[in-house]
C-alpha cells in the first residue's frame, strides 16, 4: 500500500476500485497541479484579491478530501475559515497558511517518490468499437463525481488521444474538475452522434 503522509490511503483507493496507480498518479498531477497554491494566495492576498484566495483555497480543501488527503484538507478549511472572518487576524491566517504550505509540501514530496507502472498504460486502441458506450459511461462517472472516470479517462486515452477536446477533458478529470469535464465528454458524444 501506499503510504503518504496525513493522506487515509485505504479510502482514497476504495474510491478508485482499489486501483494504488491511479492514486499515484492523481498524487503526481496534485504536487503539479496543487503544490504552489499557498504561495498562489499569499500572492493573491498581497494583491488584494481575497475572493481569489478563497476560491484558491476551496479548490484546494475539495481536491484534497477527494483524494483522502485529510490533513491538507483540514489545514485548508482551518486557513479558509480564518480567511471567512469579517475581521480576519492576518498574524493567525500567516500562521494557518504556513502550517498549510508545510503539510502541503510533506505531501508533494512523498508523491515524487511514488512511482508509476508503465506496463499498465493501456496500448493500441482496444475499444475504438466501444467508444460512445465509454464515453457515455465516463459522463455518468462524471455526473456522479466518481473517482472511477480516472480509470475510464486512462481507458479512452488510446481512442481520444488525437480527438479535439483530448487535452482539455484529461486536465479536467485529473484535477477533479468533473464539472468542465462533463461538459466536454457531453460535447463529445454530440459530435458522435452527429457524425
Amino acid at each position: 500500500l501506499l503510504a503518504l503522509p496525513g493522506v487515509d490511503t485505504k479510502a482514497a483507493l476504495a474510491r478508485l476500485g482499489g486501483n494504488s496507480e491511479a492514486l499515484v498518479a492523481l498524487f503526481k498531477r496534485f504536487e503539479q497541479t496543487q503544490g504552489g497554491t499557498v504561495t498562489e494566495v499569499r500572492a493573491q492576498l498581497a494583491a488584494g484579491q481575497r475572493q481569489l484566495a478563497a476560491q484558491s483555497l476551496h479548490r484546494l480543501r475539495g481536491v484534497a478530501a477527494n483524494l483522502g488527503a485529510t490533513q491538507v484538507a483540514g489545514l485548508t478549511a482551518e486557513a479558509e475559515a480564518i480567511l471567512h472572518r469579517d475581521h480576519a487576524d492576518p498574524a493567525a491566517l500567516d500562521a494557518a497558511l504556513t502550517v498549510l504550505d508545510q503539510a502541503l509540501q510533506g505531501l508533494a514530496a512523498g508523491a515524487r517518490q511514488l512511482s508509476v507502472s508503465t506496463d499498465s498504460l493501456p496500448q493500441g486502441n482496444p475499444i475504438a468499437h466501444d467508444l460512445p458506450q465509454k464515453l457515455a459511461e465516463l459522463h455518468s462517472l462524471l455526473q456522479n463525481n466518481n473517482l472511477k472516470a480516472l480509470d475510464v479517462l486512462r481507458q479512452l486515452r488510446p481512442a481520444l488521444a488525437d480527438a479535439e477536446g483530448w487535452s482539455a477533458l484529461a486536465e479536467a478529470v485529473e484535477t477533479l474538475d468533473f464539472a468542465a469535464a462533463q461538459a466536454i465528454v457531453a460535447d463529445m458524444l454530440y459530435r458522435k452522434d452527429s457524425a
